[in-house]
């Protein structure tokens, strides 16, 4: 039996563009087909869980941000990866209309435990507004869906002299599934027609998988991307957590890069978790945090709508 050689790995220097963003190497040269280091960016990623029997209903949104500021100070030899992962801020939206949804042929979801924080109850109809706000100025995502506060600008307003990056694991998916919610995410590559009825102004996008180095033949999940990174994901399968972890996963690579250059490679390859083995079962447990805490699970509300939610739960 041939040695397994997992997959083909992102160039060096896709990775070292994304070090470059979060400031651990001075800007590299960019080649074609690879990531472009930007100046001070701001990360921004999207994970949608869709019905597995119909995937045009959204039942979560997960959003999980970084800004690049918040790092600044930190260094990745004597900073451990928490410290990194504490800058993160962390959103869960449920569209109450399909509160009853909840995937169980396929993949075990589990929308009620989101480790970052209480999840939000929605309106599908507010879903393209929240997204909006959330583009418009990632900074404010804790405001995103407050819409007692003024009105954030929409469209390709950014915050000014800020670059935003768009993360996901599986781009293409997630900018599909957000085409259902009536939003448009468009790249600076798309097309000018496509780019000018683009909700949002992204920098560039960035796919985990890719940078990973998955291809169809050798597709790596979240699930064995993150043990690989030594990071011990918990209720994978909610739309928050697998966001969170994205991004966790992302700072994980370029972090751990600089500390032990070739590990991630090596334990892809040849480590417990690498392609082509088994995994273990993804770990489940209530109340725990996705970075090593308790956290007492709570919901917001709009107060026009209090207790819709779990009255469909119910039902």
């Amino acid at each position: 039996m041939g040695k397994n050689r997992g997959p083909k790995l992102a160039s060096s220097r896709d990775l070292e563009a994304v070090q470059s963003m979060l400031g651990l190497q001075p800007n590299p040269t960019s080649s074609q087909g690879s990531p472009t280091p930007v100046k001070d960016p701001i990360f921004v990623c999207i994970d949608c869980e869709a019905f597995e029997h119909n995937h045009s209903k959204i039942t979560e949104i997960g959003v999980a941000v970084l800004d690049t500021r918040e790092t600044a100070h930190l260094h990745p030899t004597s900073d451990p990866l928490q410290a990194w992962f504490q800058k993160i801020q962390y959103a869960h939206y449920r569209p109450v209309e399909y509160a009853r949804l909840q995937n169980k042929t396929f993949i075990q979801g589990c929308p009620e435990q989101f480790n970052f924080g209480p999840t939000t109850w929605v309106h599908l109809a507010d879903m393209r507004r929240i997204l909006q706000n959330i583009f418009a100025d990632p900074t404010q995502l804790d405001r995103a869906a407050d819409f007692t506060l003024p009105p954030t600008p929409t469209s390709t307003t950014t915050p000014p002299g800020r670059n935003i990056i768009f993360v996901a694991h599986g781009a293409g998916n997630d900018t599909a599934y957000l085409r259902h919610l009536s939003f448009d995410l468009s790249s600076p590559s798309s097309s000018s027609s496509s780019s000018s009825s683009s909700d949002a102004s992204i920098a560039q996008t960035l796919d985990t998988q890719t940078l990973a180095g998955s291809t169809k033949k050798t597709p790596l999940s979240l699930h064995r991307l993150c043990l690989c990174l030594n990071l011990q994901p918990v209720n994978l399968h909610n739309a928050g957590n697998d966001a969170g972890y994205t991004l966790q996963a992302l700072l994980a690579l370029a972090v751990n890069e600089v500390q032990n250059p070739g590990g991630f490679a090596r334990e892809i390859r040849e480590g417990e978790f690498a392609i082509g083995r088994k995994l273990p079962g993804v770990r489940s447990a209530a109340g725990e945090d996705g970075v090593g805490g308790a956290h007492k699970r709570k919901r917001k509300r709009n107060p026009e709508w209090e207790g819709l939610g779990d009255a469909v739960e119910r039902g």
